[in-house]
């Protein structure tokens, strides 16, 4: 290992920054400079790296942990004289030889499924789960750790880490590669060799799905004793001490107004641990006077927010929009921290729903993936303390699309799936919102059967929502537009460009002009049928139309579609390199 290497690995392990990063830092690049280093690299090796352009805003989301495709891994392992362990692209599961003072294997275990919960398929990381621990005499259970070397050589342990690491299913491995770090650096943290530095915290508290003060108690160290000794942590005191709904969610809601983060937070185990979490609430019992409460008018006036925040978000996207709907939100959540009944408790709760829903959405369209994947969980939390499984349903179809389109497929569709186990009795419209979401994940999957048995699904539970009554009005989004266009979308993924552009042109013809985020969205889609059945003019016209409308919406999410469309163009063509050039002046003047 150069001397370059160990510094890059000294700044990832003590800084906290993303591997990509630290090799930058080590070799002294700003970021400018990487990326002309990588626009070189490129040019040098033209048959290698065909139709790689490298711009600022790709790196900056690479430093900031997004993953980048193959050609662009192997680019800068080139670049950087190194393989894709040491950048993160992949981990090393290369044996390491047992010291004595770390941790033993965890006991191997079957899967089960808790009673009442909603649990997906496990991955392989959640294969390994501690032996059960043992009852009292009065049968309550006692997590019980063992003080091991650590300990017994003066140094004091972090149990209480270790412990709910290992509640998630993780192992160090999965865990520290889920906060960005080394196994090494997870494993001096529980064993107290080592304090995360604050940039760390908040990655960890992902990880564990922890507010940061919970994960302030998490890092307390152990007693130190001479003697091998257990300690011993009572389960039903740990129930009592845990946060009421409206701490809770106000701690998740603050967490991700912070979180700008461009990757998703919780993925795989730890993602399905997280939606299993919501536990039960009960309401209070108290009666209140409502002539003399005035925090039920302004419950009220939160409620007629809430339709016409949803329509504004329709026709005027970005981040001014966000901050107005998270600043509702948390008046909402204070507003839960007052006992004013069971009606209202219940009514508040969907706000919260609602609001942390409609907030999460806007920060995915932002691309600040990680808070709107918070904001989800706080939308999904609410709306089951609330009892409304339509809109259990709901936040669970938004968490499916954000993994599917996240490059997380398979989270995806088992997310998806969930929702439509507890969307069995629900509206159907509903019901055809989630085969929708079905339908793309499996699409992301490459597995064109499911995704065309899922599309069939939603087209039939779209049709009986016609007749029926009971459709929320928050639904409205899901029109005959939206579901054509969510086909194409799948078609695009599976390579099938002709049914693609069938299903496109429907959703333009039924759409509303209002709508031109989704506008500019589902012409960058019909640009890309046309050009992959090889007619650029109709393509580069749809281009044009779409480069217009994504000025005006100012939207992150078209604007990334455009850039992406626009790195795949073969600019040998005049007409196309024009066009080619109008959309990059558009996406680096909106940057």
């Amino acid at each position: 290992m150069s001397e370059l290497h160990r510094i890059a690995e000294v700044i990832a392990d003590h800084c906290g920054h993303t591997k990509v990063k630290s090799h930058r830092l080590a070799w002294k690049w700003t970021v400018q400079q990487a990326v002309e280093a990588a626009r070189r690299l490129a040019e040098q090796h033209p048959d290698r790296y065909r139709g790689a352009a490298v711009a600022e805003r790709s790196w900056k989301s690479w430093e900031a942990g997004e993953r980048p495709n193959a050609t662009y891994q192997d680019l800068l392992c080139r670049l950087f004289h190194t393989g894709p362990v040491a950048l993160g692209f992949a981990v090393d599961y290369a044996p390491r030889p047992w010291r004595g003072e770390e941790p033993l294997p965890l006991v191997a275990a079957p899967r089960h499924r808790s009673a009442g919960s909603m649990v997906f398929p496990g991955r392989a990381c959640g294969n390994f789960v501690a032996s059960p621990p043992p009852a009292t005499a009065t049968g309550e259970v006692r997590d019980t750790v063992r003080v091991g070397k650590e300990n017994r050589m003066g140094t004091s342990a972090r149990s209480a880490l270790r412990r709910r690491r290992e509640e998630l299913g993780l192992s160090q491995e999965a865990a520290a590669h889920a906060a960005r770090v080394d196994r090494s650096t997870w494993h001096r943290w529980e064993t107290g060799k080592a304090t995360p530095i604050p940039q760390q915290r908040k990655r960890m508290a992902a990880v564990l799905d922890v507010s940061l003060s919970e994960l302030t108690a998490l890092l307390r160290l152990d007693a130190a004793s001479g003697d091998d000794r257990q300690v011993t942590i009572s389960a039903v005191e740990h129930s009592r001490r845990s946060p009421s709904p409206a701490v809770s969610l106000k701690e998740e809601v603050e967490r991700a107004v912070q979180d700008r983060r461009r990757f998703l937070a919780l993925t795989g185990t730890v993602l399905a641990a997280s939606i299993t979490g919501a536990g039960s609430y009960s309401f209070t019992s108290q009666t209140f006077s409502p002539a003399a409460a005035p925090g039920v008018g302004v419950l009220a006036w939160l409620e007629e927010e809430v339709p016409r925040l949803r329509r504004m978000d329709d026709q005027v996207a970005g981040e001014a929009l966000r901050q107005v709907v998270l600043g509702e939100l948390r008046i909402a959540v204070d507003l839960l921290g007052e006992s004013r009944g069971e009606e209202y408790e219940r009514r508040t709760l969907t706000v919260v729903s609602h609001l942390a829903q409609l907030g999460g959405w806007i920060s995915f369209d932002e691309g600040w993936n990680a808070a709107a994947q918070s904001l989800f969980t706080t939308s999904l939390k609410a709306a089951h303390w609330a009892n409304d499984t339509g809109l259990v349903c709901n936040a669970l179809a938004a968490m499916a699309f954000q993994s599917a389109l996240t490059g997380h497929p398979v989270d995806g569709a088992q997310l998806a799936e969930a929702g439509a186990q507890q969307a069995a009795h629900q509206p159907p419209r509903i019901r055809a919102l989630l085969a929708s979401r079905k339908a793309r994940a499996y699409a992301l999957s490459g597995d064109r059967a499911d995704c065309e048995r899922s599309l069939n699904e939603a087209e039939d539970h779209f049709q009986r929502s016609d007749s029926d009554d009971s459709t929320p009005e928050w639904i409205y989004y899901l029109d005959e537009s939206e579901l054509h266009a969510q086909a194409g979308a799948c078609w695009l993924d599976l390579g099938r460009p002709r049914r693609a552009l069938d299903a496109l042109e429907s959703a333009l013809h039924h759409q509303d002009p209002a709508y031109v985020r989704d506008g500019a969205i589902y012409r960058i889609r019909t640009a890309r049928a046309h050009i992959g059945l090889g007619d650029l003019d109709h393509g580069s016209a749809a281009l044009a139309e779409a480069a217009a409308l994504a000025r005006r919406a100012r939207a992150t999410r078209p604007l990334a579609d455009l850039e992406d469309v626009r790195v795949g163009l073969n600019t040998k063509d005049p007409g196309v390199r024009a066009l080619n050039e109008q959309i990059r002046a558009i996406t680096d003047s909106e940057q």
